[in-house]
């Protein structure tokens, strides 16, 4: 072999064997991961105009973050109630004293019963008078802003609702077959009158001396008579005069031997406007 030949050829094994390995060159470190959290601000609640200015005999009522719709407004109502029930004050708790008289027990249970009925009443005039209603939702929750409109003159009629009707009625003429009665009702609270139960007794006076001498003759004999009163009499605040049919007493000789007298009692009953049983005793002059 040509001596260049080799030379060159062991040149090359050289530099292909024998080199060494290259070295890198660093380059940039690598971007560094960003994280970015999205923080959403909480909506605004946004207060209505009547709850900052509230109309004159209006009450807000404002519920807190509840789960439905439903709800909001039913803790908004109460609310509201709540404000007028503290509006009323004092004066509407010392208004029922006068109903405590009697037997303490029968007396208390009618407190609570007329409050019952007062407070279906209450709750009802409060939905029906509720003037403007505001429901939020924020965050899947819902708040709900009230706005109750209730005069004075509603207040007024609450306080009467629960002393209940003040009524009584008397006998202003005995007939034959009839008797005339006069209704009347002073609190201001309606009372409808539909039926009565009529309760006649017979008093023989000269049944001891009869007994005694001749034969056995009861001292008294009692009949009992219902009906329906042929007309609608409605009361509140005034006064009314209608007839009740009576049975025919006895006029006969017998009645005449014996003595007899008739007694009557009649108990008047109807419904006031919250729908509870009004029982009304009528009485002789």
């Amino acid at each position: 072999m040509d001596p260049i030949y080799g030379l060159a050829l062991d040149l090359l094994f050289e530099l292909f064997l024998d080199r060494p390995a290259p070295q890198r060159v660093p380059g940039p470190p690598p971007a560094a991961i960003i994280q970015t959290v999205k923080v959403e601000a909480p909506k605004p609640i946004r207060i209505p105009d009547w709850v900052s200015h509230t109309p004159r005999h209006g009450f807000v009522g404002i519920s807190g973050l509840c789960p439905s719709i439903e709800e909001a407004r039913q803790q908004a109502l109460h609310s509201a109630i709540a404000q007028i029930v503290q509006n009323l004050g004092a004066e509407y708790t010392l208004s029922h004293q006068s109903v405590l008289e009697g037997d303490a027990r029968y007396a208390r249970h009618e407190l609570k019963e007329r409050l019952a009925y007062a407070a279906r009443w209450f709750v009802r005039a409060a939905n029906e008078n509720v003037r403007q209603t505001d429901v939020q939702e924020i965050k899947g929750k819902y708040v709900c802003f009230l706005l109750i409109e209730f005069p004075p003159e509603m207040a007024d009629k609450l306080r009467k609702l629960s002393m209940g009707p003040k009524a009584g009625a008397r006998i202003i003429e005995i007939a034959v077959d009839k008797v005339f009665v006069e209704a009347r009702e002073n609190n201001g609270v309606e009372i409808a009158l539909t039926d009565f139960e009529m309760e006649l007794t017979t008093q023989n006076r000269h049944a001891g001396f009869i007994t005694m001498f001749f034969r056995k003759v009861p001292e008294s004999e009692t009949r009992n008579h219902k009906g329906v009163i042929e007309r609608r009499v409605s009361l509140r605040s005034s006064a009314e005069r209608f007839m009740l049919p009576l049975p025919a007493p006895d006029q006969s000789l017998k009645a005449a031997i014996l003595g007899s007298t008739n007694q009557v009692r009649i108990i008047l009953r109807g419904y006031d406007e919250l729908g509870k049983a009004v029982s009304l005793p009528v009485n002789r002059f």
